[in-house]
C-alpha cells in the first residue's frame, strides 16, 4: 500500500473478485455506484447527503470508463484547483472484460459536504451525459451539470492517466489523502 498525505479525498483503486453483487465492508454510510452497466451511465447518477467519512464504491461493470473529478463550470475537463494547481482524482481508464472474474473498482472517501462533480472522460462519454454529482446544491443541480456536459463538443483525447514520479496515478481532490492498493 502506498499513501500520500495532504490530499483532499481518500481514494482507493483496485480489483474485486467476481463481478457479482459485491459490497465489501465499508463505513457505516456507504454508497455503491455502477459504472457503465447501463451504457454511458453512472448508476445512481446523483448522491445527496454524503457526509465526511462516508464511502462511495464505484464498480466498473461494462466497457472502459473513468471516474474523473471535474467542475460544475467545465463538466468534461479534469478538475484543477486554480489556487494550488492540484488536480482532482482520476482513475484513468478502467476496462472491464466481459466474462472476467475480476471487477475493477474505485473507492472514494468523502471528506466534506461540498459538491463533487464527476465525468467519464473516455472519448465523447461525458458529452453523451455520462456524468455524476455528489451533494449537488439547489443553485447547481445535477440536471444543470448534465445539460452543460451534453452541450460540450470535442473529445477528451488529451486526457491521459496522470502519474506521479513513482508511476502511480495522481488522485487528488479537495484535501485529504490518497491510497492505492497494489
Amino acid at each position: 500500500m502506498r499513501s500520500l498525505a495532504a490530499l483532499p479525498l481518500l481514494a482507493v483503486v483496485g480489483v474485486l473478485a467476481a463481478p457479482a453483487d459485491i459490497n465489501p465492508a465499508l463505513s457505516n454510510n456507504s454508497f455503491v455506484v455502477s459504472v457503465g452497466d447501463g451504457g454511458y451511465a453512472y448508476t445512481p447518477n446523483t448522491i445527496v447527503g454524503a457526509k465526511p467519512g462516508d464511502t462511495i464504491l464505484f464498480e466498473f461493470r461494462k466497457g472502459n470508463h473513468t471516474v474523473t473529478q471535474t467542475s460544475f463550470a467545465d463538466p468534461c475537463s479534469p478538475f484543477i484547483n486554480a489556487t494550488t494547481n492540484t488536480k482532482g482524482f482520476d482513475t484513468g481508464f478502467m476496462p472491464f472484460t466481459e466474462g472476467s472474474n475480476e471487477l475493477p473498482f474505485f473507492q472514494l472517501k468523502i471528506m466534506s459536504t461540498e459538491p463533487i462533480w464527476i465525468a467519464c472522460l473516455q472519448a465523447n462519454h461525458c458529452q453523451s451525459g455520462m456524468v455524476m454529482a455528489i451533494n449537488p446544491t439547489a443553485d447547481k443541480t445535477f440536471e444543470q451539470f448534465r445539460d452543460a456536459a451534453q452541450g460540450k463538443t470535442g473529445t477528451s483525447s488529451a486526457l491521459a492517466r496522470v502519474a506521479t514520479s513513482s508511476g502511480w496515478p495522481a488522485l487528488a481532490g479537495l484535501g485529504a489523502m490518497l491510497m492505492l492498493l497494489a
